[in-house]
């Protein structure tokens, strides 16, 4: 039986990606400024940075499996509305 790469990366990439965009539909009753800056340990990156670093290796990971090139992001999101459209930008080039 034949499992292709596809199939072993992109389904799981989408669903973490989805699953970050339903937490941040969530968290509507936290500060949306509060969650923004929220770190689990004081030397990780805020909330948006962990967000840009997962959106960032779903789509170079599927660009260097398919020899492709991953769509260019820049690192200024400041919304939770603006992280949950990167996500959702991610998920479509994955999906594409």
């Amino acid at each position: 039986m034949t499992v292709s790469l596809h199939t072993l990366t992109v389904p799981v990439f989408v669903q973490s990606l989805t699953n970050l965009r339903m937490f941040m539909d969530r968290a509507s009753d936290i500060s949306e400024d509060r969650i923004l800056q929220a770190r689990l340990a004081p030397d990780m990156l805020a909330f948006p940075g962990q967000i840009q670093r997962a959106s960032d290796s779903a789509k170079n990971a599927v660009a260097r499996l398919t020899g492709g090139t991953a769509p260019t992001m820049t690192d200024t999101e400041t919304t939770l509305v603006q992280l949950h459209d990167r996500c959702q930008a991610t998920i479509d080039y994955l999906q594409s």
